[in-house]
């Protein structure tokens, strides 16, 4: 009889870390066996205790933290799935102990509850595994209720967002440890309000796709073409380390979701999160200790003209005990993407959400910026793979009927029709496909809930017949850091 162990691990210090290694890590026993789910275990199942979360509804507790496990099942080069059982009567003294349920439960626990050791953290995770062989055979993720939670799509200051705690959280129920990448989900701080870590980064990526692989597609390792399937090229991608697998492409819309289209090709998301230029707020922070969040965008401190951007002034900073900022009125992400002369003007569909399951929905708009312009039109489940309803024409109209109910996200493209290059705008706008009678946006399929882009490399328009500009690129900050784990 193999005996089993919970795993242990000492709390890491609430300190800033500097590091450029660029590697995942994965958890291993103490005979040094990596830890994983057996292939009879998965779907790995998950139970959401009765009492959901504080402050928050069950439904929305429940489709958050689906949202979260879809996140790790949509990764292509991974053949990870999940399967929600239902709600459980589970207690607290009844998890993260050393004796399975095999029910992997997901529960709130009171500061009584808590154990004193697990200082600032917002959730552990605990896992029971076989000692000699690393299989992991039952895991319960504990969120606290010292702090105050977040289910908001757009993240709520002051308030541990869900989705981001549970994601990382649930790399920790697969087998995956803290690397040593700041822009990484799987990264062991956090601070409240921080919705990054909802999506992962090439790091998180090639760590799950190494613990569970599906060989050949994109995002799998790779030595040479013939590890490849299709057309795809086994190129070398620093960011994860090494070479992958990857699509040609012309446009984000061509990979994958986990994926975007790099250099013509589909590669890992490229985290640009709090760089200079980028927008920064009580949820955007900044990527580093080192930057201030200056009229809403991530920027340094300076001495005079020559340590900032060209284009950009040393200034006085109001109120900063004489300490000065660099400052531009056109704050652009510095090295991002330069943007076109082509731009939508409106993106509007008709009906208004949430519309019935069946329904005709018909998606139009109107671009500027050049003679001829070309429209594209895509939808896709939230977390899910985009379907392209009407490839780049003239035509700036077409008609999409749903196949299921749930959360959807429909995204206009637009080019100069003269150039025929990738996007030179694009604009997203969330819609809901409900059953006969339902207006709540229930997902019976249990794979929706709240989301970020996790698509786009671009800033998106989200717009009905007013436009209101969102920027889905969230920024770590390192003023006020906390633990998000221990397990």
């Amino acid at each position: 009889m193999h005996k089993f162990s919970v795993l242990l691990v000492s709390v890491l210090a609430l300190m800033f870390v500097c590091t450029t290694a660029n590697a995942y890590k994965v958890e291993t026993t103490q005979a040094g066996v990596e830890l994983g789910w057996s292939d009879s275990n998965i779907p790995v199942g998950w139970h959401l205790n009765a009492d959901g979360a504080p402050g928050l509804s069950f439904q929305s507790v429940q489709q958050t933290l689906a949202a979260s496990f879809a996140t790790w099942q949509n990764v292509e080069c991974s053949y990870l799935t999940f399967n929600y059982q239902g709600q459980t009567n589970v207690t607290a003294a009844q998890v993260g102990v050393d004796t399975p349920d095999y029910k992997n439960v997901m529960i709130w626990l009171s500061e009584d509850d808590w154990d004193g050791s697990w200082v600032d953290a917002y959730a552990v995770t605990v896992p029971l595994f076989y000692q000699q062989s690393g299989e992991i055979i039952d895991a319960d993720i504990l969120f606290s209720t010292t702090f105050d939670w977040s289910t908001d799509v757009n993240g709520e200051a002051g308030k541990a967002d869900l989705q981001s705690i549970a994601t990382h959280e649930m790399g920790h129920l697969l087998g995956l440890d803290h690397p040593g990448v700041a822009d990484a989900t799987m990264y062991w701080s956090a601070v409240e309000g921080e919705i990054h870590k909802r999506t992962l980064a090439a790091d998180d990526i090639q760590g799950i796709c190494y613990l569970y692989p599906v060989s050949g597609v994109d995002g799998s390792p790779c030595s040479s073409d013939s590890d490849c399937n299709g057309e795809r090229s086994c190129i070398y991608n620093e960011p994860s380390g090494g070479s992958i697998c990857s699509s040609p492409c012309v446009c984000d819309v061509d990979c994958s979701s986990d994926l975007e289209c790099t250099n013509k090709q589909c590669l890992p998301l490229e985290s640009d999160i709090g760089g200079l230029g980028s927008e920064c707020g009580a949820t955007k922070p900044c990527v580093s200790q080192d930057m201030i969040c200056l009229n809403n965008f991530c920027s340094i401190f300076c001495e005079d003209d020559a340590e900032c951007p060209d284009g950009w002034d040393c200034v006085m900073l109001q109120g900063g005990d004489n300490k000065k900022g660099c400052y531009t009125s056109n704050p652009s992400p510095i090295d991002g993407d330069s943007s076109d002369d082509v731009s939508i003007s409106s993106f509007t569909v008709n009906p208004t959400s949430p519309a019935e399951l069946g329904t005709d929905v018909i998606l139009g708009g109107s671009a500027t910026g050049a003679d001829s312009i070309e429209y594209r039109y895509s939808a896709r489940k939230v977390g899910g793979q985009w379907a392209i309803l009407k490839d780049f024409s003239i035509m700036n109209i077409t008609h999409w009927i749903a196949e299921s109910a749930g959360e959807y996200q429909l995204l206009m493209e637009v080019r100069n029709a003269e150039q025929q290059e990738c996007t030179d705008d694009n604009a997203m706008l969330s819609f809901t496909i409900t059953d006969s009678g339902n207006v709540d946006g229930d997902d019976p399929d249990g794979d929706s809930g709240s989301g970020g882009d996790g698509g786009l490399s671009c800033v998106t328009i989200e717009e009905g017949f007013s436009s209101v500009l969102i920027l889905l690129a969230v920024i770590i900050l390192y003023f006020r850091k906390r633990q998000i784990v221990r397990f």
